[in-house]
């Protein structure tokens, strides 16, 4: 986000061999983070985030009128009652004279001795009232919010929450078949598309329905070909940016000679198949357009390097287009010879290149841009399915007098929401929170996306108030995680910045690979991100530029 008001920590932070850094060091590029409007902490687990989201929670009790103006979220009653527990700790340790050893651990030591100050002058007595610090799950948020919407809302008596849906998800969805009957055309086709087994089907909705949060808002439609123009957008914009990532890893220096090679080979295999598609690469000495329109060459290219395991060909033979010498003539054979060692060397050359292997691979996984009438059929059919059996679904629910943590968030997302403008329960959220922080963010659904940015969306510039977010990359296993980060410009919400990333923990540090797409004035721009991070040493990224009043603009990341 622009407005010179963001501040990014990524990798390790503020764990216990922080002492390689100053203390003044640390304390002044955390005082520069703290008086942002919007900080955002990426790191991996165990890098110690969730002790600078509680230095931010003690640094704000120092300046706020009422303990409940902050409220900090997380996704699990055990991690809330944790960090409530560590702020009380944290206050409790501070009554003592004698900080402690580690720098870490000397500076929450002084942010919960200012909080003490504040605590004592206000007369808020947080050490023995500690449930005056709202610490809380996302679906406790939304379970309160639950109770304080308007009776237009149709909420009724507060039902009991579910933590296992499943039982209801496959009651609604087995409801709806039987009640569609045989000649239902939605269920008819998706039931063909299936062999016909309605036991897997009712699966499939229902595990559907335990994520209706993240699709509800996309499925009800009334125009199905608009819905369709704008999946295909989608489609596209995905196929592209894959392709921009693959373009910004491939090194120049070889595509001279893998063109040459490519056309060789393409001669070759024309003989035998007229229509392969290295038959058909045009003449020139560039890579094909990182875009839609060069999907089908990428897609040669991808086949023609790699096997089918997605590794680099370690054999070559007439399949990729280079004969056999020993059938040449003897004038021809000494070419053949040296066509495929050149081959041999740029596929190895080209396995040294860090990325570009899977980046190959991935293009492989695209689907076609646009959907064939088959294709679009189907989805049409699932789009009404899933329309009936959240309706279904529904009724389930009142029938049990139950509901499950997803709808408690979208009643949440109506009873914030008004067609006049923000509800009065908004507006009276939104003269009670003035901090917000979120932890374990990468975790979050779409609509707790959104209930996020309800909550915010009266913040103007100026107002004092803030939001801090923590996350991490996603774990794949115990040494490899997968980061994705999008950047949304505040005001027009452009997407500014994406960057997707490959985390490799290797026991006292972590390295990364990945690409960065930037949008530099409507001029795209893409890069090669690396990074090792010492687990032992502290990196911070932050906005060289930051405005305070939210006129200027950050020119660039200091690490």
């Amino acid at each position: 986000m622009r407005e010179g008001t963001t501040a990014v920590v990524s990798a390790k932070v503020l764990i216990p061999q922080v002492q390689s850094l100053a203390r003044e060091r640390v304390d002044a590029l955390l005082a520069r983070i703290w008086q942002h409007r919007v900080g955002l902490v990426v790191a991996p687990a165990g890098s110690g985030k969730t002790e600078l989201l509680i230095q931010r929670y003690l640094a704000l009790l120092s300046r706020v009128e009422r303990p409940e103006a902050i409220v900090a979220m997380t996704f699990t009653r055990k991690a809330a009652g944790e960090i409530r527990e560590r702020v009380v700790a944290a206050l409790r340790a501070a009554a003592s004279d004698a900080p402690p050893a580690e720098a870490h651990a000397a500076l929450t030591w002084r942010l919960a001795r200012t909080a003490l100050r504040r605590d004592a002058m206000l007369e808020w007595n947080l050490i023995a009232h500690p449930a005056r610090l709202q610490v809380q799950t996302l679906d406790a948020l939304c379970a309160s919010l639950m109770g304080r919407a308007p009776l237009t809302l149709k909420v009724g008596t507060l039902p009991r929450f579910v933590d296992r849906g499943m039982p209801l998800y496959l009651e609604a969805a087995r409801f709806e078949l039987d009640a569609a009957g045989v000649d239902n055309v939605a269920w008819r086709r998706l039931l063909d598309h299936l062999d016909n087994d309605a036991d897997r089907l009712v699966q499939l909705i229902a595990g559907m329905l335990a994520k209706r949060d993240q699709w509800l808002n996309f499925v009800v439609v009334d125009d199905k070909e608009a819905m369709r123009v704008n999946l295909e957008k989608a489609l596209v914009a995905e196929i592209d940016r894959e392709l921009n990532a693959l373009d910004a890893v491939f090194p120049r220096e070889v595509v001279t000679p893998l063109l040459e090679l490519a056309r060789h080979a393409g001669a070759n295999l024309q003989v035998g198949q007229p229509d392969h598609p290295l038959a058909k690469w045009p003449e020139g000495n560039a890579l094909p357009p990182p875009s839609v329109d060069g999907l089908p060459q990428w897609l040669s290219i991808a086949e023609w390097l790699l096997k089918v395991d997605g590794t680099f060909r370690e054999k070559i033979d007439k399949r990729q287009g280079f004969l056999a010498p020993s059938s040449a003539s003897a004038s021809e054979r000494g070419n053949r010879v040296d066509q495929k060692q050149a081959m041999g060397e740029l596929l190895a050359r080209l396995e040294q290149v860090p990325g570009l292997v899977a980046a190959l691979h991935s293009v492989r996984a695209l689907p076609p841009p646009r959907y064939d009438q088959a294709s679009w059929s189907f989805i049409a059919a699932l789009l009404d399915v899933l329309r009936h059996a959240v309706a279904r679904l529904q009724l389930v629910f009142a029938q049990e007098n139950a509901i499950d943590y997803p709808e408690s968030t979208l009643i949440a997302l109506r009873a914030l929401s008004s067609a006049d403008g923000p509800s009065e329960l908004l507006l009276a959220l939104d003269m009670r929170i003035e901090h917000l922080l979120l932890d374990e963010f990468q975790d979050t659904s779409l609509a707790q996306h959104q209930l996020i940015e309800r909550l915010t969306e009266g913040w103007t510039p100026g107002d004092g108030r803030s939001l801090f977010v923590v996350g991490g990359y996603y774990r794949l296993d115990e040494n490899w995680g997968l980061g994705i980060q999008e950047q949304y410009e505040a005001t027009t919400r452009t997407l500014e910045e994406q960057r997707y990333s490959i985390y490799r923990d290797l026991t006292s540090w972590v390295a990364s690979f990945g690409a960065v797409v930037r949008d530099n004035a409507g001029v795209k721009e893409y890069g090669v991100l690396f990074t090792i991070t010492l687990k032992a040493f502290p990196k911070f990224g932050f906005d060289l530029n930051f405005d305070p009043a939210g006129a200027g603009q950050g020119a660039g990341q200091g690490q």
